[in-house]
């Protein structure tokens, strides 16, 4: 990921976000308008390859690397501090947050995961990976292959747009996703609780800490926030929506391949 660095005299530097990857573009002068849910590029002979407009329900396309990358942006976030604007495909759910970490602790953290999700039927986690030809995505996807709870690797919708990988999720786990889909964080046992901060490599001070803990000082700025009372008894953070955290896998299992099939697909 390319960090924004101090901004020199008479240059503007914008940071452009697509699923945690960020573009940095840097101008004499304003290059980019934002208004109705729409960012229009003002001077696209200096930014080449960049879209003139990149609205709200729209597809764009990136080639990265001789690969076409495709965004399906359904929000878009604007900055003015910093600059910067954010283009969301998906808002990152309970399952991503919470169960992704307890299972995919040796993996490279949220890196181009776009979304994760539970299966309707089975104990399965569906990881959903925006794909870009980068060294830094093949090194994931190399850990994924060798990972022994693989299932398999499918490029979704027959493209290689997105790619989803089925993980078999540990009967251990079960009794704590069960917690985690009831809303009772701080019910997980402390060492999930510390896989999950290990995780975001982050600790007391964290919003997620509060949240497992269920500290006082957090209850009191929800209630605050909230305007209401919030009993020290209750959780601090959402209860899952089944629609927004699971999938049927047969909507997605028309075409698969296995883990050895795709191997050359990461060797592009």
């Amino acid at each position: 990921m390319i960090t924004q660095q101090t901004i020199k005299t008479q240059i503007t530097r914008y940071n452009i976000s697509f699923c945690d990857r960020f573009f940095v573009v840097k101008a004499n002068k304003p290059v980019f308008t934002f208004k109705d849910d729409e960012v229009t590029c003002m001077d696209q002979e200096f930014i080449l390859g960049f879209p003139k407009e990149l609205k709200v329900n729209s597809y764009v396309h990136f080639n990265i690397n001789n690969f076409d990358t495709v965004y399906h942006i359904r929000d878009i976030k604007e900055d003015i501090e910093n600059m910067q604007y954010t283009f969301i495909e998906e808002t990152k759910n309970i399952t991503t947050k919470f169960i992704v970490p307890l299972i995919l602790d040796n993996i490279e953290k949220e890196l181009f995961l776009v979304n994760a999700y539970l299966s309707t039927t089975d104990y399965i986690l569906v990881l959903k990976y925006k794909f870009f030809n980068l060294p830094e995505f093949n090194k994931i996807g190399d850990k994924l292959i060798e990972f022994p709870l693989t299932l398999s690797i499918i490029p979704e919708h027959n493209t290689c747009t997105n790619i989803i990988v089925l993980v078999k999720i540990p009967n251990e786990l079960k009794g704590t996703i069960e917690l985690i889909k009831q809303g009772k964080y701080s019910k997980i046992s402390n060492s999930h609780k510390n896989k999950i901060l290990d995780y975001y490599g982050v600790g007391i001070n964290s919003d997620i800490y509060d949240v497992l803990y269920k500290t006082d000082n957090y209850r009191k700025s929800l209630s605050k926030i909230l305007d209401y009372d919030i009993n020290k008894n209750s959780e601090l953070y959402d209860i899952m929506t089944l629609e927004n955290e699971t999938i049927h896998l047969d909507k997605i299992l028309s075409t698969i391949f296995t883990v050895q099939d795709i191997i050359k697909f990461f060797m592009l």
